[in-house]
């Protein structure tokens, strides 16, 4: 994630929220002024960040014009983040928070660590981190493997680190 982060820096799309915005919407012959604060927009768009990566949905569909004219229904005037936006600043957003749950969740308590390891798509290697406690299997982190010597110490080095990093937190 750290490695993603540095590159959605050189590429941080400008917000465009900026400030209130207001949306008029006539309602059985009166008007009605709806006004949507940025940080209503940000709310939302917080929210909306899961949704895509809970249904492995391309950022890409937050540009399409049918998604834009759900959320126009739901919340007139009210534009979705684009992809650059998602896949940047509000997946950390929501990366970072989604992290601090598990620490929250696991320290302190009993829990099982296990770590694993794949390679991706572009077969670059990866070791998982996740944490099983109350029932529930929590993935605490992902880390890029790449250039790291693949011995039979490294995994638990892995280990102790992401543990060492819950205590301290």
């Amino acid at each position: 994630m750290e490695k993603h982060s540095e590159k959605c820096n050189d590429h941080e799309a400008p917000s465009t929220s900026s400030g209130p915005t207001s949306a008029k919407v006539l309602k059985q012959g009166t008007l009605t002024v709806m006004n949507t604060f940025a940080t209503k927009q940000h709310v939302i768009d917080l929210q909306l960040t899961p949704y895509f990566i809970a249904t492995n949905t391309s950022f890409n569909a937050a540009s399409n014009q049918q998604m834009k004219l759900f959320v126009e229904k739901l919340r007139p005037r009210k534009t979705v983040a684009d992809r650059r936006k998602i896949a940047c600043s509000l997946l950390a957003k929501v990366y970072n928070a989604e992290k601090e749950k598990v620490v929250l969740r696991v320290k302190g308590s009993s829990a099982t660590l296990a770590i694993d390891g794949w390679s991706t798509l572009t077969n670059q290697p990866v070791i998982g981190v996740c944490f099983y406690t109350d029932g529930k299997w929590y993935l605490f982190n992902t880390l890029s493997t790449i250039g790291d010597a693949h011995t039979s110490d490294y995994r638990p080095q892995v280990g102790r680190e992401q543990i060492i990093y819950i205590e301290k937190e």
